[in-house]
């Protein structure tokens, strides 16, 4: 799949699940630590998020990062979500 495909599968899945959370642009980029406009950004695939970016979105959202970039939203194997280390 090409770069701008891959885009498209996580900006339409990630503003599906942002939708349906019902959580607004502006918590989900405080809770992630980016600006709202980055977080429109990944919804319109203007911005692609970071690997850093990434975890923390499976980290607020408990759903495995591969689950963005799975075209027909199926399950991802070992779709464990790894929780926060203690520091």
């Amino acid at each position: 799949m090409a770069t701008d495909g891959i885009r498209a599968v996580f900006s339409e899945h990630f503003r599906s699940w942002r939708r349906k959370s019902g959580k607004p642009l502006k918590a989900v980029a405080q809770e992630i630590g980016v600006s709202v406009s980055t977080v429109s950004g990944w919804e319109t695939g203007d911005y692609f998020p970071t690997a850093a970016n990434l975890d923390a979105i499976s980290q607020y959202s408990s759903i495995p990062s591969c689950f963005f970039f799975r075209a027909d939203k199926t399950a991802c194997p070992l779709s464990k979500v790894r929780q926060p280390r203690s520091v």
